[in-house]
């Protein structure tokens, strides 16, 4: 049952993420905002010396229009810009009462009602010095009308230079967090036949620490000058932080804090797919944008970490502290103060710079947390490896390498082995008895690593050899003929008279006899193993008269 959940969660999942990415397409291609502007290619100060009024309008968007007045500074060169970014508002700007720049969605748009981020630049000729800017914003939100944007005016270059450089630590936090769940990913992936289940999922980790810092690279100033018209990027840091949910409530429910409750985190996943579902049809069916329903995902991570920090405090009531425990106990902190620093900013102050205390929280959980999965993983591997080596002792004869009796019973006795059209041949040495007495015990070893490897070199591309004890040996075969044993058994005498050739000292002889599994007669692949071995006895009484004869 749960292999049934996790196979049709991931195919949601797929599902969900192929949706989102299909409306940001459609709205890339077809949503567009009116926008003209006298525009100069060139172009620092930042402007906050202006008159600013809040009226209330009942034909705005959200009621409210901002205006901002401040005269043109002097123009040096050929003209320099104002700059400013506005988040979902509708902007209009007059130079002296005239309209020279407006920017907000075009007439006939099927999906959302707002501009989305937008840089705004308009250019300024000498003559215009002296000149009244008034700037008019039109927040499409309720939660953006005490929003005010910062001005700035000069050198475009200049401008962009210190955007960059104001939001160079969160950039280069969510670079390391991505080359980190990339690293996650590929480490799990490359080891994932070592081990059958890692703690915590560290691809999950990384899929998480991947898409929360790719959500604000997407969310930052930075990306919106990369992309200037495209207007459906504001669409994709919500989807972004609906996608991130799943990945990170499994990574939590592999941690396997609170087992009896790991159905409930499958209801917490199937919860997060439903909302981000149903915000994304109340986007495509343009009832409320995803910004509108933004506090929904919020309330979504508050209520995760609320859920993780409970249970965990129910496991350490009821099970005691872990080593595990206490580090999540130490690190999920940092994250929730970072989210929740981060909500107050959003919904109290300029956001436009929010989310760097929540993705510096996230990614030192996710290198504490990542690091920590790595340890569990080599600690899995290296008891992967000595049990793949006390497996191999005990399967394996140490004197000739091949399989076991122990090996012989577990394969014979698995519930998947049919000994329809099996094949066993049976084997016993001549003459060990008398290398031994002769020539001693060390001989007598060489002499059984011969014949053991001569069997080998005959039979293992088309059987299983088994060295069942003394100088007794079997080799089963599946859907293989008769015929083609037969040829086998030809081809391992021609290698005894070559090796007799060579090695006189003690003659070696290998008895054998098979037999083809039968139903009528055999009850299971043992019944056959006797049948066998009575023809190997009278085989090997055959050879001792012709040896006693020569």
């Amino acid at each position: 049952m749960r292999g049934y959940f996790k196979k049709y969660t991931f195919i949601l999942y797929l599902v969900l993420a192929v949706l989102f990415f299909l409306v940001v397409f459609r709205i890339w291609s077809k949503y567009d905002v009116y926008t003209t502007s006298r525009q100069y290619r060139h172009g620092y100060q930042t402007i906050k010396n202006y008159e600013y009024e809040r009226y209330e309008d009942p034909q705005a968007p959200a009621g409210i229009r901002q205006e901002f007045r401040f005269p043109v500074d002097k123009v040096t060169g050929t003209y320099r810009e104002l700059v400013f970014f506005t988040k979902h508002q509708n902007v209009y700007v007059y130079v002296d009462d005239v309209q020279v720049y407006y920017i907000c969605p075009a007439q006939g748009n099927k999906f959302g009602k707002t501009p989305g981020g937008v840089w705004n630049s308009i250019a300024f000729e000498e003559g215009e010095e002296g000149s009244e800017i008034r700037v008019v914003t039109y927040p499409v939100y309720k939660g953006m009308t005490a929003k005010k944007p910062t001005f700035y005016y000069g050198e475009k270059f200049e401008i962009v230079l210190h955007v960059l450089l104001q939001q160079l630590p969160a950039l280069f936090i969510c670079f390391i967090c991505i080359l980190l769940g990339i690293l996650f990913i590929v480490y799990e992936f490359y080891h994932h036949n070592d081990v059958e289940k890692v703690e915590g999922n560290l691809s999950m980790l990384g899929s998480f620490a991947i898409i929360i810092a790719l959500w604000k690279l997407t969310d930052s100033e930075i990306a919106y000058l990369l992309f200037p018209s495209r207007h459906a990027m504001y669409l994709v840091p919500s989807f972004l932080l609906h996608l991130g949910m799943v990945p990170f409530i499994l990574f939590v429910k592999g941690l396997n804090i609170g087992v009896r409750s790991r159905k409930f985190w499958d209801i917490c996943v199937c919860a997060s797919m439903g909302i981000a579902l149903i915000t994304t049809l109340l986007q495509i069916f343009n009832i409320l944008d995803l910004r509108e329903t933004l506090w929904v995902v919020h309330l979504e991570i508050v209520a995760l970490l609320a859920l993780f920090f409970g249970m965990a405090l129910y496991e350490i009531r009821h099970r005691g502290m872990t080593e595990k425990l206490r580090l999540h106990m130490i690190v999920l902190p940092i994250c929730a103060v970072g989210v929740i620093l981060d909500m107050a900013f959003y919904y109290t102050v300029n956001s436009n710079r929010s989310g760097f205390f929540a993705i510096l929280g996230f990614a030192i959980y996710t290198v504490i947390l990542g690091l920590d999965s790595i340890k569990a993983i080599k600690e899995l591997i290296s008891i992967g490896v000595q049990a793949k080596h006390f497996e191999q002792k005990a399967y394996h004869d140490q004197l000739t390498g091949l399989n076991n009796r122990m090996a012989y019973a577990d394969y014979t006795n698995r519930d998947e082995f049919s000994p329809q059209r099996c094949i066993i041949a049976v084997f016993d040495l001549n003459n060990l008895k008398k290398c031994n007495d002769i020539l001693g015990h060390e001989k007598g070893d060489i002499y059984i690593r011969e014949c053991a490897d001569i069997i080998k070199d005959t039979f293992q591309d088309i059987g299983q050899c088994y060295r069942m004890g003394g100088d007794e040996f079997c080799v089963l075969m599946e859907q293989v003929s008769l015929e083609t044993c037969h040829k086998r058994m030809k081809q391992m005498e021609e290698l005894v008279v070559q090796r007799n050739q060579r090695n006189p000292e003690i003659k070696m002889g290998i008895a054998y006899g098979y037999d083809m599994f039968d139903n009528r007669i055999d009850h299971n692949i043992n019944d056959t193993s006797r049948r066998a071995d009575k023809k190997m006895y009278d085989r090997k009484f055959k050879m001792k008269q012709e040896e006693n004869n020569t």
